[in-house]
């Protein structure tokens, strides 16, 4: 790519915090993006129950643990088709048995896809099945 204007569109992000969303529920926050509106529409309760949240989907972000919105913002960004995932701290906040549910949907969406995430859990590398890389 020679300029920003040649991957604008293959660009994205999403927030891991509800401020500016307070009265939108999962199953809304997961249609913001109109690239996975589809997908959502096929899958949505199906993917929300593989993170543990099938019945909180028309509950509000204040209705919601901070892990239960951080599973939202995660499925809206696995959604989204980029080739590239960065995540930051995914994982912060779930039980153990949680996190492994959580981290076999990862797996699933992101497969043929760069993933990175940064972490303090060498666990979560484990069960990635993730090269480490250590920055001092």
């Amino acid at each position: 790519y020679t300029q920003v204007s040649d991957v604008e569109d293959e660009i994205n992000g999403f927030y891991t915090y509800d401020r500016k969303v307070a009265k939108v529920s999962p199953e809304n926050m997961l249609k913001i993006s109109e690239r996975i509106k589809e997908e959502l529409e096929k899958r949505g309760k199906e993917l929300l129950e593989q993170v543990g949240l099938g019945e909180k989907m028309s509950n509000y972000p204040h209705q919601l643990s901070g892990g239960m919105r951080r599973r939202v913002a995660l499925l809206r960004a696995l959604l989204a088709e980029y080739d590239l995932i960065l995540l930051d701290e995914p994982f912060k906040g779930l039980d153990e048995e949680l996190k492994e549910k959580v981290i076999k949907t990862v797996l699933e969406k992101t497969k043929g896809k760069t993933l990175i995430v940064a972490t303090h859990d060498v666990n979560e590398c484990n069960l990635l099945n993730a090269e480490i890389i250590n920055f001092q």
